[in-house]
């Protein structure tokens, strides 16, 4: 039997099987419009590498048919099979057909085979046997192939609790986390709206006398009609002035409100490039709409590379500085924006479905960012979205409706300062709860690790698989034996990974696990 499709070290009391002799995928198939309200699940509501729920819809909402499964049985996306997502039904329904629906046998719990199938090392196998390249499946067959270790049924019962025991202590600290987290997303939103409305350099204006922001403006309006009238840049449409009922608060006395066209200078959707025509060997770093986070930033960790003409280029490069606004994308997130603020010897293209504006180094691009990722700016933007089944998008010309208010430039760059210094204790404060969640997924998986190779709980002698003579196990002889942990007496072996070892040996199970937040 190959590596590939060996699994974990067993203990030898174990029975080492292929899940084709374990489970059966159900066919029952459905028309939506001929049952009753069962609940639907898509891809979307099952959570990835948790084993849970995270909601569910309602057959009238599909139309096309669907899977039926039962209560107790396993569901398991077989698209892009490395999102790890399975569940074990706690009621009947209906799910996508990218949802393979499994029963076990006799022989194996579905609460321990929707365990299993959550360790890393079927995850890997799952991923590295799925086939399509946009939209890699894993088929039931590949599934099927797949050994696991099957200990006896009194034996997966105890491992089943000790797991759910363990990982509820866990979940118990993530939820502490969650609520750290949502805290952070409200003191961000209370420091940005507060910037926005003049309240963080409320003593700053005691003590300091700027440039009104209307002098401001007209400097910029008489600079833009010369660039105008020499035919260097274009000229927006001329909209009117911001009128009562547009205004959301009120504002500093030396402050304007402003519309977003009155300050730019430049603006150009993006450089189309199909998936096919992206790829790490190629010359220029491609800026898209998943490069833009919600909270305002740009990030570098994914960025793909396209090729492009020279005309292209001079067309499509950033420059530092650059407003950047996501004008399509899901309704949820259509609207994001960031500062490109890169410092490179690379050339930097941008997506088309990301518009980006040049304020002529007049005003500072930081502190318009923040306006539109305050609650204010994203109240407005709300209001302009327009939107179909799949797609929402901010059409430019609504875009130019938008209206912010303006500081004098002394106070603007004041602004972001002070936000920028309390953002950044934020910041610190959500770096350590991304470190926390990838240390409660590697304590998860170590769990799994330790449960299914039988290091978790102990053998109970006596007890013996209850795979029925007549099944062919697989990886007999020297590969069989290869793959059993080297006990003598059928109990679980004491070795552990050095990463379980650190993980699991700091648990208190009478306790959440700490968060470092």
């Amino acid at each position: 039997m190959s590596e590939a499709n060996r699994g974990l070290s067993i203990p030898g009391h174990w029975k080492r099987v292929k899940l084709g002799q374990l489970i059966t995928k159900t066919t029952d198939k459905v028309e939506p419009d001929s049952v009753d309200s069962l609940p639907y699940l898509g891809l979307k509501h099952l959570e990835q590498g948790t084993g849970k729920l995270a909601g569910k819809g309602d057959a009238e909402e599909v139309s096309s048919t669907k899977n039926l499964f039962r209560e107790g049985d396993i569901l398991y996306g077989k698209l892009r099979p490395y999102l790890n997502k399975v569940w074990r039904a706690s009621f009947d329904g209906i799910c996508s057909t990218d949802i393979l629906v499994f029963r076990t046998s006799d022989q194996l719990l579905p609460e321990f085979l929707h365990w299993r199938l959550l360790c890393s090392d079927f995850v890997a196998y799952a991923d590295q046997n799925s086939s399509g390249v946009n939209h890699p499946r894993v088929s039931f067959k590949e599934v099927s192939e797949y050994a696991i270790g099957v200990p006896p049924l009194p034996e997966q019962r105890r491992i089943v609790a000790k797991i759910e025991e363990l990982f509820s202590n866990l979940d118990a600290g993530m939820g502490d986390l969650q609520t750290a987290e949502r805290q952070l997303e409200r003191y961000r939103l209370s420091v940005l709206q507060a910037a926005v409305e003049g309240r963080l350099t409320a003593d700053w204006r005691e003590t300091h006398d700027p440039e009104p922001a209307d002098q401001l403006h007209d400097r910029i309006r008489n600079e833009k009609k010369q660039l105008y009238d020499s035919g260097k840049i274009r000229k927006p449409k001329e909209r009117p002035a911001p009128e009562e009922d547009e205004i959301p608060f009120s504002i500093p006395e030396r402050w304007s409100w402003i519309r977003i066209t009155e300050l730019m200078y430049n603006w150009r959707s993006g450089l189309e490039k199909r998936n096919s025509e992206q790829g790490p060997e190629l010359e220029y770093p491609y800026i898209k709409m998943g490069d833009i986070t919600d909270d305002g930033r740009l990030t570098l960790d994914s960025v793909t590379r396209v090729g492009a003409e020279p005309e292209d280029v001079e067309k499509y490069k950033l420059s530092r500085g650059d407003f950047l606004f996501n004008v399509r994308n899901s309704k949820k997130l259509v609207g994001k924006s960031c500062v490109f603020d890169v410092e490179s010897d690379e050339t930097y293209l941008f997506n088309n479905n990301i518009l980006r504006v040049d304020f002529g180094g007049k005003v500072s691009t930081k502190y318009i960012n923040y306006w539109f990722c305050s609650a204010a700016g994203r109240d407005m933007l709300e209001e302009l979205k327009s939107s179909t089944t799949n797609v929402a998008a901010i059409y430019h010309k609504d875009f130019f409706t938008c209206i912010l208010p303006l500081p004098p430039l002394a106070e603007q760059k004041r602004i972001v300062d002070e936000v920028e210094r309390l953002l950044s204790v934020a910041d610190d404060a959500s770096d350590t709860a991304d470190r926390e969640h990838t240390r409660a997924e590697r304590l998860r998986q170590s769990i799994l690790k330790q449960a299914f190779s039988g290091q978790l709980v102990p053998h109970e002698d006596g007890e013996t698989p209850s795979i029925p003579d007549t099944s062919t196990t697989v990886a007999n002889g020297k590969d069989e034996q290869e793959s059993r942990s080297p006990t003598t007496d059928g109990n679980a072996t004491e070795e552990r990974s050095a990463d379980g070892d650190d993980l699991l040996d700091g648990i208190d199970e009478s306790n959440q696990i700490e968060m470092d937040i």
